[in-house]
């Protein structure tokens, strides 16, 4: 996702990352990027069960609000340069996709799987 990111920044996007408390970027490493840390109301102990179901159940029944507040303020703020063009998310955090279309943004879905998990989606 950062690389896609980097790439549409070459191109004159800018761009903004939306992440939780957990295994988030160093800002540090991409000076250019905006970074907007989303609340989801997950304890240190729910993440690191390892339970990937629960984790991700519990990410997109919590960041919704979140994202679309963030969206919201950031809208307030956005002048002709930095417009929100697309929302870009992982296929896991289908939350993106309610918010953006709430706020009437086109999404995409970016799939980092590899082809092999394709047929478990089906």
């Amino acid at each position: 996702m950062l690389q896609l990111g980097t790439i549409l920044h070459s191109k004159g996007f800018y761009i903004t990352v939306a992440h939780t408390q957990f295994n988030f970027p160093n800002p540090l490493n991409y000076p250019d990027f905006n970074f907007l840390e989303m609340y989801e109301g997950l304890h240190e102990k729910n993440v690191s069960s390892h339970n990937f179901i629960d984790v991700i159940s519990g990410f997109n029944a919590n960041c919704k609000a979140p994202l679309q507040e963030s969206l919201a303020r950031m809208m307030e703020k956005e002048d002709q340069h930095s417009k929100i063009a697309c929302i870009i998310y992982d296929e896991y955090m289908y939350f993106s996709e309610e918010a953006a279309n709430h706020l009437g943004f086109p999404s995409i879905i970016l799939s980092t799987s590899s082809a092999a998990n394709i047929p478990s989606n089906s």
